[in-house]
């Protein structure tokens, strides 16, 4: 049988791994390789033991901290953009009912922004 999923735990006191939920005890060579987050294939005897151990490759998982943080961010850049940028650069983009225009213009003001704003902090 064959078990895929990513190591979600590893116990070295007890010398296993958590895999979709369930613990595997594995030899102390394969907890020297695997590390958590590690994207595993398990292949397993009738009685539940691991036999093979495969690394397919590792599964990052963005952390909610980080996210929140990037969220954060984003907001202020717009803030700035709406703060410095000029309102006659900003209203032909929001005239235009040409998706792709709308996303060069708006481009072009965040590029005009970002130097006003350089030119704030020289």
């Amino acid at each position: 049988m064959e078990v895929e999923g990513v190591i979600e735990a590893i116990s070295y006191r007890n010398k296993g791994i958590k895999v979709r939920g369930k613990w595997y005890s594995v030899s102390e060579d394969v907890l020297k390789q695997v590390q958590k987050n590690h994207k595993v294939k398990l292949t397993l005897d009738d009685f539940g033991n691991v036999m093979d151990i495969k690394i397919l490759g590792y599964e990052e998982k963005i952390d909610k901290d980080i996210k929140i943080e990037s969220l954060r961010a984003s907001i202020e850049i717009l803030k700035l953009v709406f703060q410095y940028g000029q309102p006659y650069d900003i209203s032909p983009a929001t005239q235009s009912n040409n998706l792709e225009e709308q996303v060069r213009q708006f481009t072009t003001i965040l590029e005009k922004t970002y130097k006003r704003i350089l030119n704030m902090l020289k």
